[in-house]
């Protein structure tokens, strides 16, 4: 099995305002990844403790149907979860949320690596 680093494609904290739009409330921070035959949607809620929620959802590139299954972990110290039948999971850590790997592996497919980044970082989206 191979590892494949995924591509952020979407960093909302990297996007301007919309006219007349609120911002996101408390610096939630949505996240979209792409890797080989995966789609990895992502939001980063910082709660008002030391704590640190990744909820996201996993699906095919080809059909969009979700990736039930996957065995996703975050960092190399967390528990792994399994994607439910919506492709989604639940994940959390405490601070410091330094740059973080969220590894994900579903059956028949290589190992799949999404760094996220802190929101203080000038890496760019990926074109």
């Amino acid at each position: 099995m191979m590892v494949v680093d995924a591509k952020l494609v979407f960093d909302s904290a990297k996007t301007g305002g919309l006219m007349g739009a609120r911002s996101l409330v408390g610096g939630d921070r949505s996240l979209l990844f792409s890797a080989g035959p995966m789609v990895v949607d992502l939001v980063v809620y910082q709660g008002a403790d030391d704590m640190r929620v990744v909820h996201g959802q996993v699906v095919d590139r080809a059909d969009e149907e979700p990736v039930v299954g996957a065995a996703v972990r975050l960092g190399s110290e967390s528990e792994t979860v399994a994607t439910d039948e919506f492709g989604q999971f639940t994940l959390s850590t405490m601070l410091p949320f330094d740059q973080t790997i969220l590894s994900i592996v579903a059956e028949g497919a290589d190992e799949v690596r999404c760094s996220i980044p802190t929101t203080g970082e000038n890496a760019g989206v990926a074109p």
